[in-house]
């Protein structure tokens, strides 16, 4: 029940399920803070300055998500309610697809704008970031990172992983966030996390592979090209 409550924020459920959601609200203290976080997102982004897209840029999300086959049906628990797993963890939310699209809308798109902004091409990071939300396996897991608290959507399909940190404090002068993936091979980078005016902090890290951790560390900007973690890191379990 909890996962319905970003498409209840943006009127993006059918009716049964607007009923059900409100009548979870009235019970949850915590979906009842989630969705107003989330509706005074939708309202910063409804009126947040917008640009017009490079030509192509739409048509391009449109010919990949009609190339993108639909989730198949999961497991079955004893109540009836569907399993989506990674790697056999229950701990995987197993509403994240449904969810998608109000997930992207009020939360993504704030945390990535700014990411988008600094790639030097801005269709192809929207095509592999639609592409990567849109698999047939992506999964999300929410888990603390340090103080603050982190939003993983992983897809082995595409072989990278979108990171969605809030709380994490701004890094020093001359200094970034780096994303390690940890196996049992050892530690290898994963990409950076970069600000956005919201004060999250958001990345893409490709090459996942099979990883044990997804681990951050404050490191020097001259440095990006290190081999190795020389802060201290985070991780998040995977």
């Amino acid at each position: 029940m909890h996962g319905l409550t970003a498409g209840y924020a943006v009127d993006a459920l059918e009716r049964e399920e607007a009923e059900a959601a409100e009548r979870h609200l009235a019970r949850c203290e915590d979906c009842r803070r989630d969705l107003a976080d989330f509706r005074e997102t939708a309202a910063r982004l409804a009126g947040a300055e917008t640009r017009e897209p490079r030509p192509g840029v739409w048509e391009a999300i449109r010919a990949d998500a009609l190339r993108t086959r639909q989730l198949p049906p999961g497991p079955e628990r004893s109540d009836g309610a569907r399993v989506v797993s990674l790697r056999g963890r229950t701990r995987w939310l197993p509403w994240v697809l449904a969810a998608a699209c109000a997930l992207v809308a009020v939360v993504l798109a704030g945390s990535l704008v700014s990411v988008s902004q600094q790639l030097d091409s801005e269709t192809r990071h929207a095509a592999e970031l639609e592409a990567l939300l849109a698999a047939s396996d992506t999964n999300m897991l929410e888990a603390p990172l340090g103080d603050a608290r982190a939003t993983v959507f992983a897809s082995y399909e595409r072989d990278a992983a979108v990171l969605v940190v809030e709380g994490l404090p701004s890094a020093p002068s001359g200094m970034a966030y780096q994303m390690w993936w940890a196996d049992e091979g050892g530690v290898r980078p994963a990409g950076r996390l970069e600000p956005s005016a919201e004060g999250r902090h958001a990345g893409m890290a490709d090459d996942m592979g099979h990883p044990e951790q997804l681990r951050v560390s404050l490191e020097a900007e001259a440095e990006a090209g290190i081999a190795e973690p020389t802060g201290e890191q985070m991780a998040i379990d995977m």
